[in-house]
């Protein structure tokens, strides 16, 4: 990931840390939301929702486990985000701010990511975009919201104020060292002493079923067409591919340039070691299975991490200036047909193959002629791709869609049950499908569907609603969540039981010792210093340590943890080196007027919504399901 992506994330708007730039050049779909007149589309939805699951993963190494994911609700993120920067641009208007395109295109053309020795290069902005699955009016709309963003957050600085007292107390919550001394009681020591009976689970059941709910889903038929199926079966004569050649001479001129694929591991620059180390080692294996014998094509499809992998790692054909500077050196010196070491850019470690080299001159058909071949069929089977799927679309209904679908052996056909949200399987852009799908009428066909992979036709078949399932389809679940939450529970019963002894006077270590739990007693540490040193005895969970940070010595607190409930007291409290403080306090100073910036547009953007949905501007459609447990997203809050 290149650096003018970290500066765009770190200049979005509000709550959306986790977020990337706005949608604007989405096409509209079936509105997922509709802002003051303004309607947020389903497709505007997904593409966000992907690109905040997306900057997760890698935020996490690449590692974004299921229930995380469901926790973090990134749908959720995504709707709140984009109803915020509605209001934005709405209160942007009333109060006369603007972004002038001026501004706009100074930001843009200042970003050294997108400069070759000082000046802005055009050529390398379009690259980096495309290479990171973009283009320059979705990017363009995102510098916009960002400097819309930037200006209210500058008026909500000049609001705020800092006191002395603040900031010391802020210094001190952050560098007061302290040693704790805890007892946890889990949920899983207790869980067998919890035996549910039918009657328990039935009257838990009644109380939460609203949470075991089936979504709606609905019964297809569907033939795509993939131009690069039928370019399998697709061949091109010499004629044929000379004519391709003069039609499209402005491909095949120009600068000195190569034809090369790549494999990538995405690593951004300053992972943490073991990342970079992941990454070097990811692609080192592929360019070994390479180097075995194995097609460089799908070693790339199978490992490469670039939107290219479904194309084989292919780039195309490109000339000097157009890629980052490493990524170019590299190869344009390598000979055709051979393979790079592994080489490093800002977006991560890649594998290079240059399939052919071009220099600068007009060239002749005879010496571009297998380019022109390979142009010539792409361009060949995309035709045929199109002209199957809208044959089969001739005159088709549901009853004879079968027979449809058969009429050329290069379509593809499915039976599907899909349910709303969900994705078409091997359809990375299905959101668009499935919009046109979920808009159908039972027993219908649909008009032909153009994605970025192809084409597809739909026949609905069935519908069936949403519905609350039974205890018996949910039982195992529902067995699950009961022992977990009465075992929890029970855990805090027992903590309880823990400080209330302690309060009584006994010592932790006397009133753990009688409910069978065992007593820790963590090193030094502050909330700058969590982990101590090596050797020394763990730090409890951060959230434990925020409850503790206020507590006076002596003091007893039942708090939850990660694994149940702990009873805790702080041993001993250091003092404090008050020079050190005094020395730091610009800092703390300039660290809470950003915080309290940030904090005050907030509640200026709730403000807004609340006001949106007082007067019945802001409609929501898209259904956002919150996580199990009735746990809400702070950003879906707002």
């Amino acid at each position: 990931m290149s650096r003018f992506f970290v500066w765009m994330i770190a200049m979005t708007f509000v709550a959306a840390a986790f977020v990337v730039w706005g949608q604007q050049g989405a096409q509209k779909a079936m509105a997922a939301a509709v802002v003051g007149g303004h309607e947020i589309s389903r497709m505007e939805l997904y593409k966000r929702t992907q690109a905040i699951e997306s900057n997760l993963r890698q935020q996490l190494g690449g590692q974004l486990p299921p229930e995380l994911l469901k926790s973090l609700d990134p749908k959720s993120m995504a709707l709140a985000a984009l109803i915020e920067e509605v209001l934005m641009r709405q209160a942007a208007e009333e109060a006369g701010v603007r972004v002038s395109d001026e501004e706009a295109r100074e930001t843009v053309m200042g970003m050294a990511e997108f400069s070759t020795s000082g000046a802005f290069d055009r050529r390398k902005y379009q690259d980096l975009l495309k290479l990171n699955g973009m283009n320059t009016a979705d990017f363009e709309a995102g510098v916009r919201q960002s400097l819309l963003a930037a200006k209210f957050r500058s008026m909500a600085s000049r609001a705020v104020a800092v006191s002395d007292a603040e900031a010391l107390d802020a210094w001190l919550k952050d560098n007061q060292t302290q040693v704790v001394e805890y007892a946890e009681a889990t949920a899983d020591a207790v869980k067998n002493q919890v035996t549910p009976t039918e009657a328990e689970l039935a009257d838990w059941y009644e109380k939460h079923k609203v949470e075991f709910g089936s979504p709606e889903k609905r019964k297809i038929r569907i033939v795509t067409a993939f131009p690069a199926y039928f370019e399998t079966n697709t061949s091109v004569t010499d004629e044929e591919a000379k004519k391709y050649f003069e039609s499209h001479a402005g491909e095949f001129t120009g600068k000195e340039s190569v034809e090369a694929s790549h494999i990538l591991a995405r690593a951004a620059k300053g992972v943490p070691e073991e990342t970079e180390k992941a990454a070097r080692e990811k692609v080192e294996k592929a360019l070994a299975r390479v180097r075995a014998g194995e097609d460089f094509a799908k070693v790339a499809a199978e490992v490469s991490e670039d939107s290219t992998a479904k194309a084989g790692g292919s780039l195309g054909r490109f000339s000097r200036g157009e890629m980052v500077q490493g990524f170019e050196e590299a190869a344009f010196s390598l000979k055709e047909g051979e393979i790079s070491n592994p080489v490093r850019t800002e977006f991560g470690w890649h594998i290079i193959k240059v399939t052919a080299k071009h220099d600068g001159s007009s060239p002749t058909f005879a010496s571009v002629k297998e380019f022109a071949i390979i142009k010539a069929r792409k361009k060949k089977a995309a035709d045929d791709a199109k002209a199957a799927i809208y044959a089969a679309a001739d005159k088709v209904t549901a009853d004879n869609f079968g027979e449809k679908a058969k009429s050329d052996s290069r379509l593809r056909g499915d039976s599907l049950v899909l349910q709303r949200d969900g994705l078409l399987p091997d359809i990375p852009d299905s959101a668009r499908i499935m919009d046109v799908i979920f808009g159908m009428e039972k027993g219908k066909v649909s008009s032909v569907i153009e994605f970025d992979e192809g084409y597809a036709l739909a026949a609905l078949d069935e519908i069936e609603n949403a519905r609350t399932m039974t205890l018996e389809e949910v039982k195992p679940r529902v067995t699950e969540r009961f022992i977990a939450e009465k075992a929890r529970n029970l855990a805090k019963e027992l903590a309880g039981k823990v400080e209330a002894e302690v309060r009584s006077g006994k010592t932790l270590a006397q009133a753990a010792q009688a409910a069978g739990l065992a007593v820790k007693v963590t090193a030094p540490f502050s909330m700058k210093t969590l982990r101590p040193a090596e050797g020394q005895a763990p730090v409890m969970d951060a959230g434990m340590t925020e409850e503790a940070t206020p507590m006076a010595i002596g003091a007893v607190k039942t708090v939850s943890s990660p694994s149940g409930f702990a009873v805790i007291t702080v041993k001993e409290r250091p003092a404090v080196d008050y020079s050190k403080a005094a020395a730091e306090m610009d800092q703390v100073r300039q660290g809470l007027l950003s915080m309290k910036a940030e904090r005050a547009l907030v509640e200026m953007v709730k403000a807004m919504r609340k006001r949106a949905e007082e007067r019945k501007e802001l409609v929501i459609f898209e259904k956002i399901t919150q996580p199990e447990g009735g746990a809400q997203n702070p950003l879906f809050d707002l």
